[in-house]
């Protein structure tokens, strides 16, 4: 099976070990933890499923996100913690998914440099993107995050 982001061939166990997820063992063969709705798919229809996900509905945006698995997302309390952002092109806001500050705040790595906007229904680059609450791009808070994370912990986490 590819993997449906570097196109690297792999086995099942591989797959489970290359993208960071669970695994399981079953009689018919192994079952892989989906990386955004987190149940449990067959190995052979995980591509199909995930792939799934990341159609674009009619606004634009894909029908899921990767996210961290529940047991794993920061469970702090988000006050103080911003969630609406304007992109300077267009002036529109959008509002960033609870489960998504909530896994962004687990892995800032999870994420790359794009993020939905809703006025212009595409994803664009956070550093045109920037928090109503802070005046900060969405940029210079992730290299933050990230900053902090290394200091915290040494190492960028596992992969997704």
């Amino acid at each position: 099976m590819p993997c449906g982001s570097c196109g690297k061939q792999l086995t099942s166990l591989e797959y489970a070990a290359h993208v960071k997820v669970d695994e399981r063992p079953t009689p018919n063969g192994s079952e892989v933890r989906c990386r955004f709705c987190h149940q449990w798919v067959t190995f052979r229809r995980i591509r199909e499923h995930e792939h799934a996900h990341m159609q674009r509905g009619p606004d634009g945006q894909q029908e899921s996100h990767l996210t961290v698995p529940p047991e794993n997302r920061f469970r702090g309390s988000l006050e103080g913690i911003p969630i609406h952002y304007r992109h300077q092109k267009c002036g529109q806001t959008t509002t960033m998914p609870e489960d998504i500050v909530r896994s962004y705040l687990a892995n800032p790595f999870l994420y790359d440099d794009t993020s939905f906007c809703s006025g212009c229904g595409d994803y664009v680059h956070i550093g045109t993107l920037q928090w109503l609450d802070t005046g900060e791009t969405l940029l210079v808070h992730d290299r933050r995050l990230k900053a902090e994370y290394l200091k915290r912990y040494g190492l960028p986490p596992c992969a997704p």
